[in-house]
């Protein structure tokens, strides 16, 4: 982001509630902002509703990573334009198998197998992004 033309603020401290994200968007005024997990996207998303009413001119997009039936809805209804999502039956199981191989002195190892994907509301009901952000439709 440094190497972009752009004005780039970074928030990693403070609270993370919809009030303190929305008192934030008021005082930066931003274009984009970006949640790196699904409670903040889900508390960012309710942020920018509150901000667009209080400034209906402002174009805020909102991206993120995580994903929940919230999450999903939001980014059907275009208030969030793009998800990073990643499997998350993979990673617990993957993260178990590796649990138990550091118990048998085995060592845990990187693992390069979790799939995960970038969707935005015009690909979420492609087939390999159904698969993995409604693991349990069928």
């Amino acid at each position: 982001m440094k190497e972009t033309k752009n004005r780039c603020s970074i928030l990693h401290e403070g609270g993370f509630s919809s009030e303190d994200i929305l008192s934030q968007l008021k005082e930066k005024e931003p274009d984009v902002a970006v949640a790196l997990d699904t409670d903040v996207l889900k508390n960012l998303v309710k942020a920018s509703k509150d901000y667009k009413t209080g400034y209906p001119n402002a174009s805020l997009q909102i991206f993120g990573a995580g994903c929940s039936s919230e999450v999903l809805k939001e980014l059907e209804n275009k208030n969030i334009v793009t998800i990073a999502a990643e499997d998350d039956f993979s990673i617990g199981y993957l993260g178990i198998q590796e649990a138990v191989a550091a118990i048998e002195g085995k060592g845990a190892k990187s693992n390069s197998k979790i799939h995960y994907i970038i969707t935005n509301s015009d690909h979420m009901y492609d087939d390999e992004n159904q698969k993995l952000l409604f693991p349990f439709v069928k």
